[in-house]
């Protein structure tokens, strides 16, 4: 069962049309060694040829997990230098965003480049809280437990296991952040109706 990454970055990807009124020229930050990356960057792709021809992506820059915290910052504040129409920053795993904003004050940019990202890591919300990034996609880890642990208790029933664990994602912004909570937490703002609806799936009420 898999995180519906492609999902993610068609999310990314008409966020960035949508808050740049269909004008988004952005520099993509990936990590091509994760797996994740490839359906993740493909869905931001398929989004801007799909539904903004006119937006592009201006530069991808590869950068190698070990290596985030020498080559993110200098990458990104080289790309903001070389192309000042650049307007949009997308660092696809919200870790990277540490590095980001360092950039993005040093060359002027904080504030009039947006930053969208995924995954919901708590210090990343505090960002948005900041005024420093304005979206991250969050997913409940919480949530994706259950779901995993349903699927392989169906496989050891010999029940039909789903390919997907179907678990949704929250777009957090300066108007809900402050459901994570303040300072941000971990699986915070998603609710917990996901609870209660796998004990009763699981025969697990009152128990």
């Amino acid at each position: 069962m898999t995180v519906g990454f492609n999902e993610v970055g068609k999310i990314l990807g008409n966020w960035a049309i949508a808050n740049t009124d269909g004008k988004a020229n952005i520099v993509l930050i990936v990590s091509n060694e994760v797996p994740p990356t490839g359906p993740l960057v493909a869905g931001i792709k398929s989004a801007l040829e799909e539904n903004c021809p006119d937006c592009r992506i201006a530069q991808e820059i590869n950068v190698g997990v070990t290596e985030w915290a020498t080559k993110i910052q200098p990458s990104v504040q080289s790309a903001l230098q070389v192309d000042p129409d650049v307007n949009v920053v997308v660092p696809i795993y919200d870790s990277m965003s540490q590095f980001v904003v360092p950039a993005l004050r040093l060359t002027g940019r904080a504030g009039s480049v947006k930053v969208a990202t995924f995954n919901g890591t708590p210090f990343v919300l505090d960002f948005i809280s900041q005024g420093v990034v304005d979206m991250d996609i969050g997913e409940s880890l919480d949530w994706i437990a259950y779901a995993t642990v349903d699927g392989h208790l169906r496989d050891a029933c010999g029940m039909k296991s789903p390919t997907a664990l179907n678990v949704p994602f929250y777009i957090f912004d300066k108007d809900n952040v402050a459901d994570a909570g303040s300072p941000a937490q971990f699986d915070t703002g998603y609710g917990d109706a996901y609870v209660g609806g796998f004990r009763t799936l699981w025969g697990l009420d009152g128990k």
